[in-house]
């Protein structure tokens, strides 16, 4: 899977297909897809794109965020693409929001 995230997408999260293969849907501006694999797979191929990895940005969050045990993480400063986590990144049910694209937060 060599899926990567553009800056049009609004989320994402985890679902199964009628197999029980995990999928990924991608929200975008004017568009939904189902990728193949988990999102953190998607996560981190995109972040090896631009040259880092889950690992590094995790760790580098952290570092920055004072041990923050969700923090966002940067994909890309340039593209202005930053994911925030509605919960801990290893559950099935976390959304990953795209930061631009949140609105309102209460």
């Amino acid at each position: 899977m060599n899926a990567i995230l553009k800056p049009d997408t609004l989320f994402m999260g985890q679902r199964y297909d009628e197999y029980g293969n995990v999928q990924t849907v991608v929200a975008k501006v004017g568009e939904v897809d189902i990728l193949e694999g988990k999102p953190l797979d998607i996560i981190d191929n995109t972040l090896l794109y631009f040259g880092s990895s889950l690992r590094g940005a995790k760790e580098g969050a952290k570092a920055i965020l004072n041990n923050a045990s969700c923090p966002p993480l940067l994909l890309s400063k340039d593209l202005d693409l930053v994911l925030v986590p509605s919960e801990g990144y290893q559950s099935e049910t976390c959304i990953w929001f795209i930061l631009k694209y949140i609105v309102y937060c209460d």
